[in-house]
């Protein structure tokens, strides 16, 4: 039910003095949510997605409404109520942001998908009750690749595939019947699509996930029944991340992590209702800044996750009395503030890519003891702009070991 987002999960920061860290486990960030009617308050939260801003949208399908809220948590707004108007819903449960920053909404009983804004205004919609093209019955879960197509999981007892719709709406093609051989479906329950335009089904009821082509031909797929690394029981919700697919392990209370072939990687999650426990989670969404948020539906809240690394950095704000960054985000530059201890120091400030490259050395030489103030316009060390991401700020020479900082820039 997602589109594409870079990651850090797999990066190595050795020789920092640091600790390294090379594809190491997800770590807990935090959560929000209750049971209620009330903004951020949850009924059966279903599906969730994130936009190129980092903000976050989730279907509360017994509340009849999509919440909007910050990647911290704090609620943005909602729309949503129950019938079958426009801009209405019954018992929606499948989400996603298409390139174009639209929201796509699978308004699962009333057999079609709902697009808006950003800011929840109606724009349009497609699809009636049926299994001829472009007809759905019960639209579970809704996904894009790149250029803007959309993908559709239905499942109902007449209908157990996936249908491809171009940007606008209008069918392309369809695939999948019900059973169990290579290309059929139990209970196609999640859909998301990876990088390089493959599609991931999570086939519930078949314990497994099956990957495709853009155009619906049957790759390879992976899973059997059971709670050992790699065995599902009621895999649903999927996430496609910098060529690592996750798994929302339903009835297992976990998440796992493949590669794109299917390799196990690792997992995190346990029954329970304590920070990074979860309970009967239905749905997982990444950003592009490295987190993971998950719908943990028993739980009636959105658990975030993230790689260490970038967890325990500080974010530039009031981290540290020797070093702050500022604005951070940043759209056009940002100013890198620091102290050196009385006595001086030899000191080096440099921004780095999430892959550890140096993209721009700021200064390196020694300073005497003062503070400084040192301006970044957002340019490499060859004069380009780097574009829209995550970045990290290391300064050296102030205390035995280097001062790390994330540094986010958007659009």
């Amino acid at each position: 039910m997602r589109t594409r987002f870079a990651s850090i999960a797999a990066l190595c920061f050795i020789g920092l003095g640091l600790a390294s860290f090379c594809s190491a486990s997800i770590s807990y960030v935090s959560k929000w949510g209750s049971g209620g009617t009330a903004n951020g308050q949850f009924d059966n939260p279903s599906e969730i997605a994130v936009d190129a801003t980092g903000n976050v949208y989730v279907v509360d399908t017994n509340n009849q409404r999509v919440q909007k809220f910050r990647g911290d948590g704090a609620f943005l707004l909602s729309w949503g109520s129950p019938g079958a108007g426009n801009g209405q819903f019954q018992f929606p449960r499948g989400i996603c942001v298409h390139p174009d920053g639209s929201v796509l909404v699978a308004d699962s009983d009333n057999d079609r998908v709902q697009r808006f804004t950003s800011g929840g205004i109606y724009v349009s919609k497609w699809g009636s009750t049926g299994t001829g093209n472009g007809q759905f019955e019960n639209p579970r879960s809704i996904a894009t690749d790149a250029a803007g197509n959309i993908f559709v999981a239905e499942d109902a007892l007449a209908s157990k595939r996936v249908q491809k719709f171009d940007s606008a709406g209008l069918y392309i093609t369809k695939w999948g019947t019900s059973g169990s051989g290579n290309g059929q479906f139990a209970s196609p329950r999640g859909v998301a699509v990876d990088d390089s335009g493959y599609v991931y089904i999570s086939d519930t009821l078949n314990n497994r996930v099956q990957k495709f082509t853009n155009s619906g031909t049957f790759v390879t797929k992976w899973g059997t029944n059971g709670s050992g690394s790699g065995q599902f029981v009621f895999p649903i919700g999927l996430a496609a991340r910098n060529g690592q697919i996750f798994v929302v392990d339903q009835n297992n209370n976990r998440v796992q992590q493949f590669t794109r072939t299917g390799v196990y990687v690792s997992q995190f999650g346990s029954l329970g209702a304590g920070n990074g426990q979860l309970n009967a989670p239905i749905d997982i969404a990444a950003d592009r800044y490295g987190f993971l948020y998950v719908v943990d539906a028993g739980n009636l809240r959105i658990e975030k996750f993230g790689d260490p690394l970038v967890v325990g950095l500080p974010d530039g704000g009031n981290a540290s009395s020797l070093f702050r960054v500022s604005p951070n985000p940043f759209r056009s530059g940002t100013r890198i503030a620091f102290k050196v201890p009385d006595g001086g120091a030899n000191v080096s400030v440099r921004v780095l890519d999430v892959a550890g490259r140096e993209v721009r050395r700021l200064w390196d030489g020694h300073l005497s003891g003062s503070s400084y103030d040192i301006a970044w316009d957002g340019a490499t060390s060859h004069g380009t702009q780097v574009p829209e991401g995550l970045y990290f700020v290391v300064v050296d020479g102030l205390t035995r070991t280097p001062e790390v900082m994330k540094l986010v820039r958007v659009p």
